[in-house]
């Protein structure tokens, strides 16, 4: 199935991959080597393709983005560190799909659009990731989608709030690599709540992380005067 989106007069197509596809993807998440790690070796791709599934995005069929998704207790999964640390907020596990890292070639974008036009191509892309993630939630039967990105890779992550996420965690995962952790129900029944909410500076993350772990989400992103602020609120409970 593939799926169109116009940028700028340039047609960018997702497809969902398949193993011939391993060295574009393994491509496009190089830029995470600039990290303590990279997840994302063939190891990790093949038992991916046997549990889950990945997407790309293609501009005249050269893959320009990447994307995984699998269920978030996988068996593959369940031996890898972050899964430990991430179970230890989320109580369900098995109701839960993850959408993985997003990763871009950079190379490959600069070649296709203009300078100028970049973080746009990149918030589509992004935002059609976790549009995909909640379609393919939905069709498996999951409640929840669960996304994380690490903080020092994460440019722009308006999408993932506009896209109806939620960020509820910024811990740190493999390698005690900070993340974002997001998380949105698939369901409107399951839709999480708030009462008053007030703004805090992204920067802030001591202050951010802090928030998070004491009942707080944060629902929205905003920039004003040159500090990008996150909209926060205490989740309301019975």
């Amino acid at each position: 199935m593939n799926y169109d989106y116009p940028i700028t007069g340039t047609r960018i197509i997702m497809r969902r991959l398949f193993k011939h596809d391993i060295p574009d993807i393994i491509r496009c998440y190089a830029a995470f080597d600039r990290l303590f790690y990279n997840p994302v070796d063939t190891s990790f791709v093949e038992n991916v393709f046997l549990q889950g599934e990945l997407w790309g995005a293609f501009v005249h069929d050269s893959m320009i983005a990447c994307c995984c998704y699998f269920p978030l207790d996988s068996s593959f999964y369940r031996q890898d560190k972050s899964y430990i640390y991430l179970t230890d907020f989320i109580t369900d596990p098995h109701s839960c799909l993850c959408a993985g890292y997003v990763g871009f070639d950079e190379e490959m974008i600069n070649r296709f659009f203009d300078t100028k036009d970049v973080p746009a191509v990149r918030r589509t892309i992004y935002t059609a990731y976790m549009n995909t993630a909640h379609m393919q939630a939905f069709r498996q039967g999951f409640r929840y989608i669960v996304h994380f990105t690490p903080v020092k890779t994460a440019e722009d992550i308006s999408p993932v709030f506009r896209c109806g996420y939620r960020l509820v965690k910024l811990r740190g995962l493999e390698k005690l690599v900070v993340h974002y952790i997001f998380a949105r129900s698939v369901f409107a029944c399951d839709d999480m709540d708030f009462c008053c909410s007030h703004t805090v500076p992204l920067s802030d993350t001591k202050k951010v992380s802090a928030l998070l772990e004491n009942g707080y989400l944060a629902f929205d992103i905003a920039k004003k005067d040159d500090t990008v602020y996150l909209s926060i609120a205490p989740l309301i409970t019975d």
